[in-house]
């Protein structure tokens, strides 16, 4: 159980078993990390005092966050396409930082909780591409 509300949120859009498209989300505390599936079920969760580092692993048109533990286990913990793959190359160097008892602190500032907007704001956001010209006859 998650003891803490969590620092960051970041999701993925694979599963990692089918390699469908699916959503996991991964939440970071400051006592852990956890990977529930889109209806919100717990599938791991891992304290920090058990990380030695995290990182993602390069895959075709992907890449996946794995955890390195204290015993030398790697844990493969969540995949995604390359769309979102460089969130989860700064999502493994917070989570580093935490399980070193560093502060956090991301370059990408929206993963931190609290400060990402709904996707039907992105969408309102987004600069809409210029008009085309009209030509005159």
């Amino acid at each position: 159980m998650l003891t803490a509300d969590p620092l960051v949120r970041e999701t993925a859009d694979l599963n990692e078993e089918t390699h469908a498209y699916d959503t996991r989300v991964v939440e970071v505390s400051a006592q852990e990390v956890r990977v529930l599936d889109g209806s919100g079920v717990l599938l791991a969760c891992v304290p920090l005092a058990d990380i030695k580092s995290a990182r993602t692993e390069s895959l075709v048109g992907g890449a996946r966050l794995e955890l390195t533990l204290k015993n030398g286990t790697v844990l493969p913990l969540v995949e995604c396409t390359a769309r979102v793959g460089a969130r989860f190359s700064e999502l493994a160097r917070g989570i580093e930082q935490l399980a070193k008892g560093e502060e956090l602190a991301l370059s990408l500032k929206q993963q931190k909780t609290g400060q990402r907007q709904p996707a039907a704001q992105q969408a309102t956001t987004t600069p809409a591409p210029p008009a085309a010209s009209a030509r005159k006859t």
